[in-house]
């Protein structure tokens, strides 16, 4: 699993009490001093370097996914995906930003990413919700991602979102 930013915040933030109470404590008293201080210490280290080591641990997960995913995004609307669509695709962030220019395949990478999601993922398409600035790129992305892909899910505009909500 890809962790994103915030799970790695929350985490460090639910944990940062035990770390101080740890890191502040003398340990002595143990009976076998010289190896638990060597854990205690490792844990320490482990836990200030969190952040590098996590980073470290995605880069991974995102190599060893781009793997096992080649024959997935190898057929995204008759297209093969290129190593940054898949990039985008396997990350999971809280928020991501993708910008690229007129036809270089962003909505080809929202196409695979549903597909990513619902197949690989196992993510109900019901729980996904498309957004688009207009109405005519709304429905583009649902006739791609419906027609070619055969994927149902819902495709909205910003307006079109707020007045389902009100």
């Amino acid at each position: 699993k890809y962790l994103s930013n915030f799970e790695i915040f929350n985490f460090e933030e639910e944990t940062k009490h035990l770390f101080n109470s740890i890191k502040s404590k003398k340990y002595t008293h143990l009976p076998n001093f010289e190896t638990e201080i060597k854990q205690i210490n490792s844990f320490i280290h482990t836990y200030e370097n969190l952040a590098s080591i996590l980073a470290s641990r995605n880069e991974d997960f995102i190599e060893n996914e781009i793997k096992e995913t080649a024959k997935l995004l190898s057929d995204v609307e008759n297209k093969s995906l290129d190593s940054q669509q898949r990039k985008a695709i396997i990350i999971d962030e809280d928020n991501q930003l993708v910008i690229a220019g007129a036809g270089s395949g962003k909505t080809t990478t929202i196409a695979g990413k549903v597909k990513y999601l619902t197949q690989r993922q196992d993510i109900n398409p019901h729980s996904i919700l498309l957004i688009s600035f207009t109405r005519k790129a709304a429905e583009e992305m649902k006739e791609r991602i419906d027609d070619k892909m055969n994927i149902d899910i819902p495709v909205k505009t910003f307006n079109k979102l707020g007045l389902d909500i009100i």
